[in-house]
């Protein structure tokens, strides 16, 4: 999210793909390495971060090898080394999750968790969560937002066969199936409304 947000409050399209994708053949191994050193590059005030916890060799990489790869993709960056970026950043997420929990909880009546830069809400107001967080990213930083969605994910012991409309009954003990005695319902259809 920080780099998008960056790219977003100074008004330029970031690449397209995946933007962790410097073109290092291993990108399993590659992408989680490239991702944290950004984020160090972002909130490195002092220049204080040593790489020895980068695991650059099993990329086959210096650090002043990934450091020239991350500034050729993202030129945006540089201006803002050993500044308090990741700073200004971080409160702008936050500003953009408030609004979101804000219109959810107030507009919607729904209960929103925050997990990092995502949020999870109950199945059936995917939609209403994916408009508010457009709006909010838009409204704090002047850009359309990218978004990706994770499909709903159920209890292990609701893999059961559905119904015509995709709807599985489940036992209403709570000790036996599921975690939760308010859980009564599980959909796989993602259109589904629980109740």
């Amino acid at each position: 999210m920080a780099l998008r947000l960056l790219y977003a409050l100074e008004k330029v399209n970031p690449p397209t793909g995946d933007l962790y994708d410097l073109g290092i053949p291993d990108k399993a191994t590659a992408r989680p390495i490239i991702k944290k050193y950004i984020q160090v590059l972002l909130n490195d005030e002092d220049n204080r971060f040593k790489s020895s916890g980068l695991k650059l060799k099993s990329i086959g990489m210096t650090r002043t090898d990934l450091h020239e790869l991350v500034l050729k993709r993202h030129p945006i960056i540089e201006p803002h080394l050993n500044t308090d970026i990741g700073l200004q950043l971080q409160f702008t997420e936050s500003e953009i999750a408030f609004r979101v929990m804000r219109k959810m909880m107030h507009e919607h009546k729904v209960a929103v968790l925050p997990v990092h830069d995502s949020f999870l809400v109950r199945l059936g107001y995917e939609k209403h969560l994916q408009q508010e967080m457009a709006d909010a990213f838009e409204t704090v930083t002047g850009q359309k937002p990218v978004m990706k969605r994770d499909f709903p994910q159920t209890h292990p012991t609701f893999k059961l066969p559905a119904d015509k409309d995709g709807i599985v009954q489940v036992s209403t003990n709570p000790f036996k199936i599921v975690d939760s005695a308010y859980f009564k319902y599980v959909s796989t259809n993602p259109n589904a409304i629980l109740d």
